[in-house]
């Protein structure tokens, strides 16, 4: 049976079931479509679940636009979607001058993407926030929007979220072919392309 829909996502992964759950909002037809016969099987099993807030990312990337944006939306998105986010803070630790300096740098990344609230800080400040930090650790860049989640419990309420507003989420389906139609990607064709994914009876 074909069926068409406006929008196929293909992998049900913490990002596909993100995308999965924004464009539920919109007059839209959406299928998710999953190699595996569950939720986040894939990359996102193995990821350690720490929500970066943005300081790594060279600024004026796109990287650096979307990972300090996707850290503060993580308040809003445990209170819609009702899954555990642990806003911790985070330390970087320097152990000489020449650390210094690269925490320095870390922070003006940080504050060139939005990150808030970075500061360096000294030894005494360091074992206040953490008891159990190394001794030697004479500086550290403090973030206090740094947090963590389970991915799982992420994929699937964000999943569970876009199937209730109208999304199809298919399973055990890999995706065997795309074909693009003429045209697609300007405005000479249609625009559409064509996708055929295998049942592999799980």
């Amino acid at each position: 049976m074909t069926e068409t829909f406006d929008i196929a996502i293909v992998g049900a992964g913490i990002t596909g079931c993100a995308i999965a759950r924004q464009l539920a909002r919109y007059d839209l037809s959406i299928c998710v479509v999953e190699a595996a016969n569950d939720i986040a099987l894939g990359a996102s099993k193995a990821n350690g679940g720490l929500v970066h807030a943005g300081y790594d990312p060279t600024p004026g990337t796109v990287k650096a636009q979307v990972n300090a944006r996707g850290c503060e939306l993580y308040g809003t998105w445990t209170q819609e979607l009702g899954f555990l986010f642990c806003r911790t803070g985070s330390m970087v630790l320097g152990f000489s001058d020449q650390d210094r300096a690269q925490l320095e740098q870390l922070q003006s990344n940080g504050l060139a993407n939005g990150v808030p609230e970075l500061a360096i800080i000294g030894a005494e400040r360091i074992h206040e926030l953490e008891p159990r930090a190394s001794a030697q650790a004479t500086c550290a860049l403090w973030c206090p929007s740094t947090g963590y989640v389970d991915p799982f419990e992420v994929a699937i309420a964000a999943m569970e979220n876009a199937v209730a507003n109208g999304v199809t989420f298919v399973r055990s389906a890999p995706v065997e072919t795309i074909e693009v139609a003429p045209g697609a990607g300007d405005r000479s064709g249609d625009g559409t392309a064509r996708f055929y994914a295998g049942d592999t009876g799980r």
